[in-house]
């Protein structure tokens, strides 16, 4: 986890990872499908070049 998403994990004094903050998961993940979302939305878009044929 610390190393895809570090800001979600806290280390203890040893610089061990001690716990992952899950309730700042699912803003990550909102984050992430919206992205997602736009690009799909891109990809469907016609191709000008493409529907002339």
């Amino acid at each position: 986890m610390a190393e895809v998403f570090p800001d979600l994990v806290t280390y203890g004094p040893t610089g061990a990872v001690e716990t992952v903050r899950y309730d700042q998961l699912s803003v990550l993940l909102l984050s992430a499908l919206q992205q997602q979302h736009r690009e799909l939305e891109t990809l469907r878009k016609p191709l000008p070049h493409l529907e002339a044929h």
